[in-house]
């Protein structure tokens, strides 16, 4: 008899199995860590090396609680050092980005500086706390003016984007 945690993970591998026997170029994304929380962190550590070989897209997800309180990152630095430490190298997604009061432009920037290649907003018809107004303008702002780039933090507290052309630009993260 498996337990349901097994049985979890041999449902995720057969799965992927068969994915890619019917679609040889399907790209396969994890199911989303909730967080790097200790409990969420001792789970994915173990579950993660069993699953490595079955998906191509490691994700995680950042849901603010009712009062809004956010991680600077969403949690990706957190995940990447866990992913680092399992010596799993996987483009990072964040497909459940909620803000909460963080700032929102401020909050990507850290996402990506600290591993995070796409990062999905949770959309103004989520549950919990909103973005405000401001907040989904300056991102929007944000991604007319930076888009299709890589990001590097500067020594100055900057961040440098440089896009597929070699063109750069610097924002102050002040």
């Amino acid at each position: 008899m498996f337990s349901k945690r097994a049985l979890g993970f041999l449902f995720f591998i057969a799965s992927s199995e068969l994915i890619r026997a019917k679609q040889q170029n399907a790209v396969i994304v994890m199911a989303g860590a909730a967080g790097m929380h200790p409990e969420s962190r001792k789970f994915w550590t173990s579950a993660m090396p069993k699953i490595n070989d079955s998906f191509d897209i490691a994700n995680i997800h950042h849901i603010t609680g009712p009062n809004g309180d956010c991680d600077k990152d969403m949690w990706v630095g957190e995940f990447t050092k866990l992913l680092n430490k399992l010596n799993i190298n996987k483009p990072i997604w964040v497909t459940e980005a909620m803000t909460g009061k963080c700032k929102a432009v401020p909050t990507y920037i850290n996402a990506f500086l600290n591993g995070a290649e796409i990062i999905f907003d949770v959309g103004i018809n989520a549950p919990g706390p909103k973005m405000s107004k401001k907040e989904r303008a300056e991102l929007s702002d944000f991604f007319k003016k930076y888009d299709n780039f890589t990001v590097i933090k500067l020594e100055n507290n900057d961040a440098e984007f440089t896009y597929k052309d070699n063109s750069k630009k610097t924002l102050s993260l002040k």
